[in-house]
């Protein structure tokens, strides 16, 4: 019944709109750190003298892009490298910084705190605050083998055809090591989002926004729907090589949880949107996209996205994480959402923006942020993750992860 039920899947999915996912694929840097990135917890050792542990694989959504910053407007004190100077000054913050050795190696040091090395030299961008870091999941290990720009084959083992991304073992290899040391208790996978380029399509909205030069959506749609059928047969494989290689570590069926994990939108609807619909005043809030092509994403693509996504994890009988709304009303230009705009604001991360918002003067490793959860949101997914482990759910089910209006990542809830 399943492979039917893929069959069937597949077959329609041409007819259906392809971006929403893609959001993941902003950061498209290489990955090749040589061994995964792992927080200890004290708590006992699980079965067989071995200790606990989570893992999270896949792509820059999981990976914790975006990390470094918890809001968008004043350096000081969103961004988290500069916000550990005493005396405020950021620097390192640009290539005119690099005139001073001893400043930049400072500010190096600050930013290899935030992405675990060497994430950040090699693009994986391991955050500290990505949501398998930052949960309190009562395990020995929290295991972060995810990369920025990941695609489904750099899930698939070597033995399969998978490929190595940019030096590193495919993510399923790695997964098969890191089982045979640890008592896995769950795995969060998100993926599909590079195999759909759309880093390049989401550029072109913007630019075709600056420049008046048409609709993004008329232009990039088709394209993108081609994509999807292989797209999600990928994401599939993937599911079904990380299950067999647990399976040939000896984990029976029901001993892990495996989540797949939906993306979500980071840009506010037009419904919502506080900034005029003008491309000087959006470039400067750092959300430059018409309303047309803003409501094609939040409005379309993003709900039919996540509508494929519900039926691999169908097919595949995995749980599903649903992030649809786990940012709703944090969204970049979001009404509700502040911006920082003193060096000496508190960030109150109840009312400000939870995304990475595009930045008229990209510095150092701003454009693999643009557009990906900042530390906020991450923590309020590591809530979800709580909240998903305590309550063990079995088989092929949704689970809805949303945010409560007024509150932090605290106030995540999961249904």
């Amino acid at each position: 019944m399943r492979h039917h039920a893929r069959e069937a899947r597949t077959a329609r999915g041409a007819g259906l709109l392809a971006a929403g996912t893609a959001f993941a694929s902003l950061a498209l840097a290489a990955c090749a750190a040589p061994a995964p990135d792992a927080t200890p917890s004290p708590t006992p050792t699980g079965v067989a003298g071995k200790p606990t542990a989570i893992v999270a694989m896949g792509d820059s959504y999981i990976s914790g892009a975006g990390g470094r910053w918890e809001g968008n407007g004043a350096p000081m004190p969103t961004d988290r490298t500069c916000g550990r100077y005493p005396a405020g000054a950021c620097p390192g913050y640009d290539g005119a910084q690099h005139s001073d050795p001893a400043q930049y190696r400072a500010w190096e040091q600050q930013i290899h705190r935030v992405y675990l090395p060497p994430s950040y030299q090699d693009g994986c961008d391991r955050s500290d605050t990505a949501e398998i870091m930052s949960n309190a999941i009562p395990v020995d290990q929290k295991i972060n083998i995810a990369c920025s720009g990941a695609v489904t084959a750099d899930i698939i083992p070597t033995a399969q055809g998978g490929q190595p991304q940019k030096g590193e073992a495919p993510q399923a290899d790695q997964l098969a090591q890191i089982a045979r040391t640890y008592d896995i208790k769950m795995i969060v996978l998100s993926i599909g989002g590079n195999d759909l380029g759309f880093a390049s399509v989401l550029s072109s909205c913007m630019e075709d926004f600056d420049l008046r030069t048409g609709d993004c959506e008329s232009a990039q749609r088709a394209a993108l729907n081609a994509k999807m059928p292989q797209t999600m047969a990928g994401v599939e494989r993937a599911i079904d090589t990380i299950r067999g290689g647990m399976s040939a570590a000896g984990y029976p069926v029901g001993s892990y949880q495996l989540i797949y994990q939906s993306y979500l939108s980071p840009i506010a609807a037009p419904a919502v949107n506080a900034i005029p619909e003008t491309p000087q005043a959006r470039v400067v809030a750092g959300c430059p996209i018409d309303n047309q092509d803003e409501r094609w994403v939040t409005d379309t693509l993003v709900p039919q996205i996540l509508d494929m996504q519900r039926q691999v994890a169908e097919d595949s009988d995995v749980v599903l994480l649903d992030l649809e709304h786990a940012g709703a009303g944090h969204e970049v230009c979001n009404k509700l959402a502040q911006k920082v705009t003193s060096a000496t604001q508190r960030v109150n991360p109840a009312n400000v923006e939870w995304f990475r918002a595009v930045q008229l003067s990209p510095k150092q490793g701003d454009i693999r942020e643009f557009m990906h959860p900042n530390a906020i949101m991450q923590r309020g997914f590591g809530r979800c993750l709580e909240l998903l482990y305590e309550s063990s759910p079995a088989g092929s089910t949704d689970k809805h992860c949303a945010n409560t209006p007024g509150k932090a990542w605290t106030g995540m809830t999961v249904s």
